[in-house]
């Protein structure tokens, strides 16, 4: 899984034009840390935890 895979997930959940900005608000709400691998972790929200496990699965 690469880059592709965060800039897609990104992407849909954010106005592209607005990411970086988006990215670097603090964090509002509950959040779980996802470990992708070894060197990769992602933060999601807790309610939309089970969307981001079902399009990991499905990018896989």
């Amino acid at each position: 899984m690469g880059i592709n895979f965060w800039r897609f997930w990104y992407l849909r959940h954010f106005d592209s034009k607005k990411l970086y900005a988006e990215l670097a608000k603090p964090v509002e709400g509950e959040y779980v840390v996802v470990r992708d691998s070894a060197t990769m972790s992602t933060r999601v929200r807790r309610d939309q935890l089970e969307e981001y496990i079902r399009c990991m699965g499905e990018r896989r």
